[in-house]
């Protein structure tokens, strides 16, 4: 049936067990490579789920297309194999409860709940019996100081129907299978799950309500689902009940079954929030897949990225390939921005989505440098600055050009001058988000940034070289980091925490040229008649994976403010000729005589 269905898609691309083809249902927006098709396990979704939504089984795909699908042959199917989550011994955490019966609401545990889960602003669904009648819509402030009995209310603000959610930021976890409330919240904590609020309900369970701070209804489900897979896969029997709108138990309020007190146990615990949670603790809880019989491992070689526009990077490092980690160093003023932007531009070029990260800056200045880099001759402008200098800029055209081009597939991130959690916290949850759409390039100026507002910043740069790397393996995607170098003469290393150059797969650092004798050693067959035009050189420092090292010489255009590379390695020429025509930023060295 593959082969039926795929003479009636346009393929565009195979990455790892998923195909990409235009999407025969989307309107909305660029159909182009929007259709992944699992074909192992039998699924298909289009990437623009919000305005599109087309996704299921692949049998509805066939129907749609008018395909006669064929019966299904049990004997045959294979269920995926579903993953198994561990954690240690549990280690309980005494819980203390005060179990005697009282008839006075304590409303100061009330307040604390409401406050640490909700803005005052929100709309409340509460209730005042244990079967959630009477239900009365409240705000925040109303609710604290009401002097009812309200002993439910709904984990997520909006309404009192599942349609009327639009903010989905928590689900409840609970378990009424085991006695022991020690037990419950050591399981709890050794989950590391990101706990809004802890509740004992008056009876025989904690209430625990979970950060998932979903976009959409359809990532909430995801999310929900996962925290059920990885609690049962644990032996965490928790209620299955996985709706959006359902209840927990209100602090201070007075149980209408045992009379007993429903009381806060702690607030805002485990995980700092859902992304920290998915990405950091879940890999860890997953039974190690990775020990494998060798004569069960089937070889495959090494695949090429997508091209990063520069024809000597391409041959040296294989293009941009999933899972690499490219950190980009040297002195202020060498070209490593520049260089980031051609990155940029090139993915876009290629139909890739990119992620850009600033640490200071604007979205508007930034947006004028790329479309000054893919700007014709006639498409500049040239100006005076007020002081005697001529500058460039693109122009509308350019822009106009850029936007129906390359603009759409650019997403560009500054970092806000206040931030209520740590900047490379931050970061990773738009990175995380946009991975789950697809995005393949990620491109961060600048390291320092990211740890200026920790105290230690050696051991901040470990985690965060970390946790990139991690990132990039995970969601198969290839970061570029921008480093400053160490101050002083002579060969820089990067500055900060070593494990920044041990972690990376590759280093690139950029050397501004202003004395051509100075590269006379380091030239290798490069012609002596290009060597005027050089004011940039960048060597590769570490490849993975058998990768080579030419470096690469570079002349920059301040019209443009582009690098283009001089091509001088024999056995790429004719590559870098093509790359020329097709708009990137190399051309092939000329030579006396030539």
């Amino acid at each position: 049936m593959r082969a039926e269905i795929e003479s009636k898609l346009i393929h565009r691309k195979s990455d790892g067990p998923r195909d990409y083809y235009d999407c025969p249902k989307c309107v909305t927006k660029d159909p182009v490579a929007s259709l992944v098709i699992s074909w192992a396990q039998e699924t298909f979704i289009c990437n623009h789920c919000d305005s599109c939504g087309y996704r299921g089984h692949i049998n509805q795909l066939a129907r749609d297309l008018e395909i006669k699908v064929p019966m299904q042959n049990n004997n045959n199917y294979q269920k995926p194999i579903k993953k198994q989550y561990k954690i240690g011994n549990i280690k309980p955490s005494r819980v203390t409860i005060n179990e005697d019966k009282k008839d006075e609401v304590n409303t100061i545990d009330r307040i604390r709940q409401i406050e640490a889960l909700f803005d005052r602003s929100a709309q409340l669904v509460v209730c005042i019996d244990s079967k959630y009648g009477n239900l009365i819509s409240i705000d925040p402030e109303g609710l604290e100081y009401a002097s009812d009995n309200f002993t439910h209310f709904k984990v997520n603000a909006g309404g009192s129907k599942a349609e009327d959610i639009t903010d989905y930021k928590y689900t409840l976890v609970e378990c009424d299978e085991i006695a022991d409330l020690s037990l419950q919240r050591g399981y709890i904590e050794d989950l590391n799950l990101p706990v809004a609020s802890l509740v004992w309900s008056g009876n025989k369970s904690l209430h625990a309500v979970i950060k998932v701070d979903a976009p959409t209804l359809d990532e909430y489900k995801r999310r929900v689902s996962l925290i059920h897979e990885v609690c049962d896969g644990v032996g965490f029997k928790i209620d299955k009940t996985k709706d959006c709108c359902r209840f927990t138990r209100l602090a201070g309020a007075i149980n209408n079954k045992t009379g007993k007190v429903q009381q806060l146990i702690a607030l805002n615990f485990g995980a700092h929030d859902w992304n920290t949670w998915e990405t950091e603790t879940v890999p860890k809880l997953i039974v190690t897949e990775n020990v494998v019989n060798t004569a069960d491992i089937k070889m495959k070689d090494i695949t090429s990225g997508f091209s990063s526009g520069f024809a000597t990077f391409n041959y040296n490092d294989s293009g941009m390939k999933g899972g690499n980690l490219t950190l980009l160093t040297g002195r202020r003023n060498q070209g490593k921005t520049t260089f980031s932007r051609q990155l940029i531009l090139a993915a876009a070029m290629q139909k890739e989505q990119v992620f850009a990260w600033y640490g200071e800056g604007t979205k508007e200045i930034e947006k004028g440098y790329l479309a000054r880099l893919i700007a014709n001759p006639d498409e500049i402008r040239t100006y005076d600055n007020g002081y005697g200098r001529t500058v460039w800029s693109a122009n509308d055209q350019a822009e106009i050009r850029y936007n129906n081009t390359v603009g759409r597939y650019i997403d560009m991130y500054v970092k806000p001058l206040r931030l209520s959690v740590p900047v490379f916290d931050d970061l990773m949850s738009r990175m995380t988000d946009k991975a789950r759409v697809g995005c393949k390039l990620f491109v961060l100026d600048n390291m320092m940034k990211l740890t200026a507002d920790q105290r230690e910043t050696n051991k901040a740069q470990q985690q965060i070289i970390a946790k990139l790397k991690e990132f990039a393996d995970h969601h198969h995607a290839n970061i570029v980091l921008i480093c400053h170098p160490r101050k002083g003469e002579g060969p820089q290393s990067i500055s900060g925490a070593m494990e920044q150059e041990n972690t990376a797969d590759t280093i690139l650092r950029f050397t501004r040229i202003f004395d051509i004798a100075s590269i006379a050693d380091n030239k290798d067959d490069f012609p002596p008649h290009e060597l005027e035009n050089v004011t940039a050189m960048v060597t590769t420092e570490k490849v993975r994976h058998g990768g080579k090292d030419h470096a690469m010489y570079m002349e920059f255009d301040p019209v443009r403010e582009a690098n283009t590379e001089i091509v001088y390695i024999e056995q790429i020429k004719d590559i870098a000729k093509d790359m020329q025509k097709d708009g990137y930023y190399s051309r092939v060295a000329t030579y006396v005589g030539m």
